[in-house]
């Protein structure tokens, strides 16, 4: 049985699944960049999001040799597969990243605002500049209105 949305990063999660179900969907009509684009601006994600999410959809199943399964568009719950994927991003953003997989899992991280760790020893490019990055915990939450305008 598929489990609930994570209570941490609900929102980013959620938008992360919806793109992979998307694009799992995009496949089948065999339009994926441009419904992939759309999504991304639907979602206000840079232009790059949707090729970095695209790329990692396709690297995890040839790794695995068999098609990713989606659950069903409208679901509120994650299948197997949407919470592996989930993992490997959260996977990404703790490690030292040395396997082809797991730096592209972290670039999708950071395209869309999962945050994302940086290799050890090297500061984040908001410190460099001055800023520190805002903590997780103090980033606002988002509402129940903003997920409906960004189609989750």
């Amino acid at each position: 049985m598929p489990s609930p949305i994570s209570p941490a990063r609900p929102f980013v999660e959620a938008m992360f699944v919806r793109l992979f179900r998307l694009w799992s969907a995009a496949r089948t009509d065999g339009n994926v960049a441009c419904d992939m684009h759309e999504a991304a601006q639907r979602f206000m994600l840079p232009a790059h999001a949707a090729q970095l999410c695209a790329g990692l959809f396709q690297m995890v199943e040839d790794r695995l040799g068999r098609e990713l399964r989606p659950e069903c568009c409208c679901a509120r719950t994650f299948s197997p597969d949407e919470k592996a994927l989930i993992a490997l991003l959260a996977k990404a953003e703790s490690e030292d990243n040395r396997d082809p997989l797991d730096r592209a899992a972290l670039g999708v991280c950071r395209a869309i605002g999962m945050g994302g760790a940086v290799p050890s020893g090297k500061p984040r490019a908001s410190t460099l500049r001055g800023t520190r990055p805002v903590p997780r915990t103090q980033q606002p939450a988002v509402t129940g209105a903003e997920a409906l305008h960004h189609g989750l």
